[in-house]
């Protein structure tokens, strides 16, 4: 079993190589503004997503009418997590059920 803070710590730190450690979770599903969700998404070798200022502003040159805002994901309370397949989705870590294998306890 592993403790919601553990899991917190988790998604947020880094490996070896200076990138986000990777990780394998299943989340029940939530978006509020919808009001729609409650279905269980796994996901496998997932990773957090990070924009860098490099990125934000070679971005922001080929976009000049629109601003690159980074989420608060602090405030929300909500993680980006970087997909296998190349997606970026938002996902609430305190929905996280099973984290690397072990159940997560709140």
């Amino acid at each position: 079993m592993t403790h919601s803070s553990e899991v917190f710590r988790i998604i947020d730190s880094l490996d070896e190589y200076g990138e986000p450690t990777k990780f394998s979770c299943t989340v029940i599903t939530a978006d509020l503004g919808r009001d729609t969700g409650g279905e269980k998404m796994y996901l496998h070798d997932a990773r957090l997503y990070k924009n860098s200022k490099a990125a934000q502003k070679k971005r922001a040159k080929k976009q000049k009418d629109s601003l690159s805002i980074r989420p608060n994901e602090r405030k929300n309370i909500t993680r980006n997590v970087l997909l296998k397949n190349g997606n970026v989705i938002k996902i609430h870590p305190h929905l996280i059920i099973r984290f690397n294998g072990n159940e997560v306890l709140p």
